[in-house]
């Protein structure tokens, strides 16, 4: 039997068994913070992945104390007959709700919009 990885569940490995079914029908694979992730990232290659995604932008995050972002990853698997691509949209949180707020806000905005998202993409066909 393969063991998961506490912080992605068994991503790399698809291990089904550990991820959660989300309203919209993805998996969501990732519900960590930063340095949970970073910890993570020298035992497991999918979390190392992820981790090099959000290093690479840096620029974004090097002013956010690291115990505040929080990371979420979801997959949305290909539709049946359909030809695309799987793939992974990884979203970080890092600011408080109040924040996200204005004159035009509603309830579910803040879970709706991250403050940085980035999608990793598959090819299905293989």
């Amino acid at each position: 039997m393969s063991s998961a990885c506490v912080s992605c569940n068994g991503l790399q490995k698809h291990l089904l068994g550990n991820t959660q079914v989300s309203q919209n029908g993805s998996l969501q694979w990732v519900n960590t913070s930063l340095p949970r992730l970073r910890a993570s990232a020298e035992n497991c290659p999918a979390c190392k992945l992820l981790l090099n995604g959000i290093l690479f932008h840096h620029e974004r995050v090097a002013n956010i104390k690291e115990s505040r972002i929080r990371i979420r990853a979801e997959s949305f698997p290909s539709a049946p007959g359909r030809i695309s691509q799987d793939h992974l949209s990884l979203e970080l949180r890092w600011r408080e709700e109040d924040q996200h707020v204005d004159e035009n806000y509603e309830e579910d905005e803040y879970e709706a919009y991250p403050d940085l998202k980035l999608e990793y993409f598959t090819d299905a066909s293989k």
